[in-house]
């Protein structure tokens, strides 16, 4: 049996199997434990290194991490229209514009400081891929809390924007820290043609996709399902991979057009967010816990510290700076700050599409430091999620009182 036969019914064998644990509901209760995911795919990560078993295939590893990666931001371009934003969460809105760059500077800086060893570029890389964050914190907290709609709303579409914004930024980064490796052939190849390219196709898949389909609803077809909308992802990541373009760009362009033109109703586009959500965040986890979870081990104790720094300190800072000028109430205003930004599913699966890059001089330490990072960001979000929550909901009712007293 050939290899492309092998590798096609590998394949079929993976889709059938995650089919059906979508339908049984096993994969929503897995999105709801990341952390606990993360530590067993992490502990089975490191006992299969101690076997002295073959290592996982650096390109079939980035091939998935891809894959999901796209399906993580084009739910997230469906889950909003980039045009109304401003008008639907300018919290949101800012947090990914202003916050989130912001954030990713600072931990660069940081970073460089930190570990000589680390180059100004792969210094960056880490940033970046910090920024994309995944929101990896308990949503059923806040959903069944007190606060606000507009603030609950602001949570869920800060780490939609915040994905969709940062991606194209990254993946520029990382272009820019391999153009060294480059020569004048490899020119086509770069990330700035590749990106263009990526951004074209994608783009006028989603245009004319997304009209189609509002085509559709207007005359009440049958065959305007919302489920539709995969096939412009999945036609936007193949054509671009052929055609040589960036593949994740394509899909992330693909996702805001089909968002913008088709009229999604707001209860399709939470279906479908949490639905892509619920196949790429489980295989992320498990996917990074397995492949870079054994990093851990090689954390000293600088790189633990920067990463509590990071997820903490780091990351709230630039939000309440972001966040000043709405003029929120107190307690709101640090609500946002603390959930969301955290790095998480989206920060795992980018760094695992940067296995044997040639964009990191430093694979080694820049892994262990991404790692740790995401590790300690899941951990920290999961476990002062329901405390924090309760915290500042009773800090909310307590200025609801003094509002009204007053």
């Amino acid at each position: 049996m050939s290899p492309a036969v092998m590798l096609s019914i590998l394949a079929a064998v993976v889709c059938l199997t995650l089919f059906a644990l979508v339908r049984s509901g096993a994969m929503a209760s897995l999105t709801q434990r990341p952390a606990l995911v993360l530590a067993i795919s992490t502990l089975a990560g490191i006992l299969y290194r101690y076997t002295g078993l073959p290592m996982s295939d650096a390109g079939v590893v980035k091939l998935i991490a891809e894959a999901c990666l796209a399906l993580l931001v084009f739910s997230a371009a469906l889950h909003f229209r980039i045009s109304r934003l401003h008008l639907n969460s300018p919290a949101a809105l800012r947090l990914a514009v202003i916050a989130g760059p912001f954030f990713m500077v600072i931990v660069a800086l940081s970073v460089f400081v930190l570990s000589p060893s680390v180059t100004v570029w792969s210094a960056l890389v880490i940033g970046a891929a910090l920024m994309l964050n995944g929101a990896s914190l308990e949503r059923r907290v806040f959903r069944e809390s007190s606060i606000s709609k507009r603030i609950k709303a602001s949570i869920t579409l800060e780490s939609a924007a915040a994905l969709v914004v940062g991606l194209p930024i990254a993946v520029m980064i990382e272009t820019a820290a391999m153009t060294p490796h480059l020569t004048s052939g490899d020119i086509v190849e770069t990330g700035i043609f590749r990106t263009a390219i990526g951004f074209a196709i994608g783009g006028a898949i989603g245009l004319l996709g997304g009209r189609g389909y509002k085509w559709l609803v207007n005359r009440k077809s049958p065959l305007a399902k919302p489920g539709v909308t995969i096939t412009a992802g999945l036609l936007a990541f193949c054509l671009a991979s052929l055609l040589g373009g960036s593949a994740i760009i394509a899909v992330c362009a693909a996702g805001l057009m089909w968002s913008e033109e088709s009229s999604l109703k707001r209860s399709e586009r939470f279906v479908l967010h949490s639905g892509y959500e619920q196949i790429a965040k489980p295989l992320a986890f498990v996917l990074f816990g397995f492949v870079l979870g054994p990093r851990l081990l090689q954390a000293d104790a600088l790189v633990i510290l920067f990463a509590l720094f990071a997820v903490t300190l780091l990351r709230i800072v630039p939000r309440l700076i972001a966040l000043k000028s709405l003029k929120l109430a107190t307690e709101e205003e640090h609500f946002l700050a603390w959930f969301g930004g955290a790095p998480g599913a989206a920060s795992a699966l980018f760094l695992l599409c940067l296995i044997d890059s040639p964009a990191l001089a430093d694979q080694e330490i820049v892994m262990t430091i991404g790692a740790t990072c995401v590790w300690t960001g899941v951990f920290i979000t999961r476990a002062s999620s329901r405390s924090l929550a309760s915290f500042f909901i009773q800090r909310a009712a307590a200025a609801r009182r003094k509002r009204y007293y007053a």
